[in-house]
């Protein structure tokens, strides 16, 4: 009687490998956020001038008159687009990859693989000849050689 258990612990452990590497890179991208919500502040706005039609839209707006709430929803969403990014690179990058992959196996394998083989219909002959003067030798050889004698030298 062979009993099996069901593998259940593997995809746990995946999934808790998964949540652990999501929530390190959602620390990241609070980090990032942060840092780049100081130096947003720091920049000086107020020479900044938009106008649309001869008029003024808007002048430099100063990060530091938002409310606090505001300034929390800013930082959340800066957050968010830095691991949106952190997500949507790689799995581009693995995308383009996947795509460019077989297309280069194609456009350079193909050729090399007909250079090659044209490389071996060419030597092949060579080869041929060479291996048959070797045997040749090789027989002639062992037949001329002196017999080994039935005493030891010494």
């Amino acid at each position: 009687m062979n009993m099996t258990t069901p593998r259940t612990a593997a995809p746990a452990g995946r999934l808790r490998r998964a949540l652990r590497i999501l929530g390190i890179l959602f620390v990241l991208a609070l980090l990032a956020a942060f840092v780049m919500w100081h130096g947003m502040q720091a920049l000086d706005l107020q020479h900044v001038h938009l106008i649309i039609d001869g008029d003024e839209v808007a002048q430099g707006a100063v990060l530091a008159d938002l409310l606090p709430q505001q300034q929390v929803l800013a930082v959340l969403i800066i957050a968010a687009v830095c691991l949106t990014l952190m997500l949507a690179v790689p799995l581009l990058l693995l995308t383009i990859a996947v795509i460019l992959l077989p297309v280069l196996l194609v456009a350079l394998g193909l050729p090399l693989l007909m250079l090659l083989s044209i490389g071996a219909l060419l030597i092949l002959p060579l080869v041929l000849v060479a291996l048959l003067c070797w045997w040749l030798i090789r027989a002639l050889w062992r037949d001329n050689r002196p017999p080994a004698s039935a005493t030891m030298g010494g």
